[in-house]
């Protein structure tokens, strides 16, 4: 019999925004992403499409694709927190990146967080940032992240 995969209740994940010091840089974790975090790695690629030597009337090639490029995303959703809000604001108005680090975690069945996965960081664009005012209830947000230049995983010890 095959082995089970060591699987989790769910991930537990901490964003920290880095303050852009020199020579050493401080991140603060943010309270923007209360309900939701996600992250999606992506590869751009480009096709060729490569008949054989002596094709007949039916053969169709196969698509043959090449990586040219990678790239991540990271999403966030909750309610505002007013304290950030001015933080988000500037990183977008100023249309530069900002060094992000996102630690993954497992998520205890208690709900509380477990052990560390590893740590993500790179530099990331503020790409969208949506609000909702509901007549009842708190404000929301979406918020969208986006690579600008490598991302790095660094495994737990």
């Amino acid at each position: 019999a095959m082995a089970k995969p060591n699987t989790t209740i769910g991930l537990y994940y901490v964003i920290s925004l880095g303050d852009g010091a020199t020579p050493t840089e401080t991140f603060t974790a943010t309270c923007m992403a209360s309900s939701s975090k996600g992250m999606e790695l992506s590869a751009q690629t480009a096709e060729d499409l490569i008949p054989e030597c002596n094709p007949t009337d039916l053969d169709i090639p196969w698509s043959e694709k090449n990586v040219t490029g990678k790239s991540a995303s990271i999403s966030l959703e909750g309610h505002v927190n007013l304290d950030e809000l001015v933080t988000y604001w500037t990183w977008y108005n100023s249309g530069k990146a900002k060094n992000v680090k996102l630690e993954v975690y497992a998520q205890n069945a208690d709900n509380t967080r477990g052990d560390l996965f590893g740590t993500w960081a790179g530099a990331f664009l503020l790409t969208s940032f949506s609000q909702s005012a509901p007549r009842e209830g708190k404000a929301t947000h979406s918020i969208g992240l986006e690579s600008s230049g490598e991302v790095t995983l660094t495994p737990a010890e």
